[in-house]
């Protein structure tokens, strides 16, 4: 068993998860509140609650931080002037009821009925559903070619590469050396999206984020660092 749910008095459900990329047990607070910990697949669940036990000053303090973060919806509209790299989002209001969308050239027109406020959350729904079609297309015309060019230029053959969407993760390296990359990459420039194809390469010989790892990374890409910087202003789970 590679997952246990506990719930600990203090602070309610935590999840814990084994994984052989860890090195050492993670504690991650998100909103609204959720607890998760991540431990080297060796090690025992009892090793971690107890390493839970012992920073649970810490969790605390954060998590009544994290709880009071309300971060508001992401609205797109008219004004939002929203691009992706190869379409332009667009809005027309309509007689029907329904909310739709399509894709046509270079556009996508998203219409919706003309007494509805595009703020509403079903609408914003099938707003997002229409940019993700958006950058799936824009995703499969990109990122294998350039996974490929990346992995013969270091020599870190994966085994087969897809496409995907994930709220969580930019891209992944599976244990069978498959790599999945996030059609939100699309959103990024050029140098972040190499950034993120070479780390996912780097795993095919370093599975955890170990020092051989990290030396590995620093080989392909010496400025990771500051990239990883500038990867903390994007987010797989938001638009903008």
């Amino acid at each position: 068993m590679n997952t246990k749910i506990l719930h600990l008095p203090e602070i309610g459900e935590v999840n814990f998860r084994k994984s052989k990329r860890n090195i050492k047990i993670n504690i991650t607070i998100k909103p609204p509140g959720k607890i998760s910990v991540s431990l080297p697949e060796k090690l025992d669940f009892a090793h971690a609650e107890k390493f839970v036990q012992n920073n649970m000053s810490w969790v605390v303090e954060n998590l009544e931080r994290i709880r009071k973060i309300k971060r508001a919806p992401e609205i797109i509209d008219e004004a939002t002037n929203y691009k992706t790299r190869k379409h332009t989002l667009c809005f027309q209001a309509h007689d029907s009821q329904k909310v739709h969308y399509e894709l046509f050239n270079s556009l996508i027109i998203v219409r919706y009925p003309q007494e509805t406020n595009i703020h509403e959350e079903f609408v914003q729904k099938v707003v997002k559903k229409s940019i993700d079609q958006a950058l799936t297309i824009e995703a499969k015309g990109y990122l294998p070619e350039r996974a490929e060019f990346l992995s013969q230029k270091t020599g870190l053959i994966y085994k087969d590469m897809s496409i995907f969407k994930s709220k969580k993760f930019w891209g992944m390296c599976m244990d069978d050396n498959s790599i999945k990359l996030n059609i939100h990459l699309m959103r990024l420039p050029d140098e972040l999206i190499d950034y993120v194809i070479l780390h996912e390469l780097s795993h095919i010989k370093e599975k955890n984020h170990s020092p051989a790892f990290y030396k590995m990374l620093t080989s392909l890409v010496p400025e990771h660092k500051t990239l990883y910087e500038r990867m903390k202003k994007y987010y797989p789970s938001r638009y903008k």
